[in-house]
């Protein structure tokens, strides 16, 4: 996996929902904040960026994710359909 970094401005303008590494899913609220789907806790994506683990976009596509936690979270060169919503 070789691509560009993806930045918390990133994150802000093209993430529909990101993956935790706790395995919580966040949607963005569009500006810079994201809910929990669970808890409906609201948090800033400046506090959820180095836990992110992977990014959706628009059309349920994977378009970034982070190979481990302290490695850079890249876009993908191919993003992919998710398999399940």
């Amino acid at each position: 996996m070789s691509g560009r970094f993806c930045t918390v401005e990133d994150l802000k303008r093209q993430a529909i929902t990101i993956k935790l590494y706790n395995n919580s899913v966040w949607a963005n609220l569009g500006d810079g904040r994201f809910i929990n789907r669970q808890t409906k806790q609201i948090r800033p994506i400046s506090l959820l960026y180095r836990s992110t683990r992977t990014v959706v976009g628009v059309n349920h596509q994977v378009i970034a994710k982070r190979q481990k936690k302290r490695e850079g979270l890249l876009f993908l060169e191919k993003p992919y359909k998710i398999k399940h919503m």
